[in-house]
């Protein structure tokens, strides 16, 4: 009998992966994006590229993004260990729904594993604020895009 450090047995859990159909984009720069979607889809989407193109970055070449329809959650470390992240930008999730366990103030870019991060309102919300003649959380994000992306 040889001896052993546990007296039961370890099973590997599978994560759901139902994201991984969902994910979009070719990611020639390294750039991840999530944003949630409930309704008007095509609309977030033609927003989302608009904001980013101002940055230089097209949707479909520059980044791999994940419109996150019925997600409530998924792993962030296995998008970025199998794709060679260098940014990510969230949109509406709390950094637990995408497994990371720290505190983030939106518009507020921080270094974490040589990975820049960004976290903002929903995309839904910062589309009706622009729609209502507000620039408030336009503004934030632009600025936070601008010290990322174009000062260079």
């Amino acid at each position: 009998m040889s001896p052993s450090f546990r007296d039961f047995q370890i099973f590997s859990v599978s994560e759901p992966t139902k994201w991984k159909s969902q994910l979009k984009g070719k990611n020639t720069k390294g750039i991840f994006i999530t944003y949630n979607v409930l309704d008007s889809a095509n609309e977030l989407q033609a927003f989302l590229a608009k904001i980013l193109a101002a940055a230089k970055i097209d949707i479909e070449q520059d980044t791999l993004w994940l419109p996150a329809e019925n997600i409530p959650s998924f792993s962030l470390a296995q998008i970025t260990c199998s794709n060679s992240i260098k940014y990510v930008l969230v949109f509406g999730r709390k950094p637990q729904e995408i497994g990371l366990n720290i505190s983030i103030k939106l518009y507020q870019p921080f270094l974490l594993n040589n990975i820049r991060f960004i976290f903002a309102d929903d995309l839904s919300i910062i589309l009706k604020e622009r729609k209502a003649g507000g620039k408030v959380k336009s503004a934030a994000l632009w600025n936070c895009l601008k010290a990322i992306f174009l000062q260079k």
